[in-house]
Formats: structure tokens, sequence, C-alpha cells
């Protein structure tokens, strides 16, 4: 099987990131053409019939690594979209294997070897709705699951699953950063705002407590900040979402103090 144990994770991560990113991405729906899919993989993707199928954004990478990933939602159950890129791979002769989840979902994976390029189609079932993320990376293809050393935003001590997806729609320069902490969220929320200050972002004012958790807002010039700070359950690790917006998050660094 030529899939390796990094791939799998690039599945699951492209689901929940997917997810997130989905919901701020309606301006790329209102500025196509037509059907907004049609042309966005570099290497062809089979189409599920009556899906609206809609790109997550340009220029995205996934911790460093080349992406690209659309998204749909099908009232079809997962063993049904599961089967129908089983069957477009089999016929475009691609290597295929299945990390299946039952009803709940599945990764389907389609290696091309002429052309060095995967195929993973991340499938689950949530409130009745079956969310659908194709996604396209480089063949074998290892992320970096450590975070870069220059990352210009709060990320603390002991944290795990660093995840970062970049993008440049339109120019504009964004990242999604996620991990995870051990400790309780009014301590992390505490580290976040102190780092964030250190690193030279100013806390603006709309923050506070929300559905989602605890969320925090810092900008500074050219740039803005984001987190989420939440647990999704009572004795699991406190989760912490970051959307970073504009050139400054790529170019400005404190002045000050040491890291």
């Amino acid at each position: 099987m030529l899939r390796t144990a990094g791939t799998a994770l690039v599945g699951l991560c492209i689901v929940s990131a997917g997810l997130l990113l989905g919901g701020v991405r309606h301006d790329l729906e209102a500025v196509a053409d037509g059907d907004p899919g049609a042309h966005y993989f570099s290497h062809e993707m089979p189409r599920m019939p009556g899906a609206r199928e809609a790109p997550l954004g340009a220029g995205l990478s996934f911790n460093n690594m080349p992406l690209e990933v659309s998204f749909f939602q099908t009232e079809k159950p997962v063993a049904e979209v599961r089967e129908f890129y089983l069957a477009k791979f089999a016929a475009m002769k691609l290597s295929t294997s299945v990390t299946d989840g039952g009803d709940e979902g599945a990764v389907v994976y389609g290696n091309d070897t002429q052309k060095k390029v995967q195929r993973i189609i991340s499938i689950q079932r949530r409130g009745g709705a079956t969310f659908v993320f194709p996604a396209q990376v480089p063949l074998l293809a290892v992320p970096s699951f450590a975070p870069p050393e220059n990352l210009d935003v709060a990320l603390m001590p002991g944290a795990s699953g660093f995840v970062q997806i970049g993008s440049s729609d339109y120019g504009r320069p964004s990242r999604l950063i996620m991990w995870h902490h051990e400790k309780e969220t009014q301590a992390v929320a505490a580290f976040v705002k102190d780092e964030m200050k250190r690193l030279g972002w100013a806390e603006a004012e709309g923050g506070g407590p929300s559905l989602m958790g605890t969320v925090l807002e810092f900008s500074r010039p050219g740039g803005s900040a984001t987190f989420t700070v939440f647990r999704q359950k009572t004795e699991g690790p406190t989760s912490v979402v970051a959307n970073v917006q504009g050139r400054a998050a790529f170019d400005s660094r404190p002045t000050t103090g040491e890291r």
C-alpha cells in the first residue's frame, strides 16, 4: 500500500480545517461564474452528480505542504459517497484504500503514481447531512507537525497536534492555526493574552465568552488574529483555533523581548 502514516492524519485534519474554513469562504461562491469547482484542481477529480462543490481557498498549504481542497454537502449516506469515489478511482486505475468509520465517516485514498498526486476524499456525517472534502496533495508527501521556529502568534509550551493551514486568496494572506493543551481553558486563554501582548499584538474589543468557548481578538498594523479557546469534552484537552489575517501575520515580528 502506497499510503503513508502521515497522509491518514492529513485526511482527518482536512475534515476539521475544512469545516472551519467552509464557514468563511462564501466569497468564493459569490465571485465564481457558474460552477466554482469546475477548474479548481490541478489534476482530474471525480465530481458527484448533483453536488454543488466549491473550493475552500487558493494557494493553500497544510503545515507547509501544498494542498487543494473543496467542499460539498449531500443527503446521501456515507457508504454511497464512499463507493462512488472508490468506483471512480478504480476506473482511473488509481491505487485505492479506505479508512472506514462506518456510518459516521470515511476517508478514501487514490494514489496516482504517474502524476505523483494523491487524492483524498474525507467524508463525515453530521446532523443528518454528509460533509465531503475532496483534496489533492503531492504523493507520499509527509507534512511537518512541528511548529515553525518563527511562529509569530501564541503557542503554549507543551501544546500538541499543531496544524497550520495557509491561504493566499485574492492577495490576502491568512492562516488557520490549531493546537491542543492539557491545561484548563482559563489557563490557556490567560497564556494566549500574555503571549500575544509580548509578541506585539494589541488585544481588541469584541472578544469574550461565546457558544464555542472563549473568543480573544488581537490586532497590529496590517493584521488581525482571532483565537477561540474551548473544550469539546469535560475530560478532554483544551483546543485552540486561531484565524490570522493580513500580510503582517507573515512579515511582522516583535522588535523587543526574547522568545
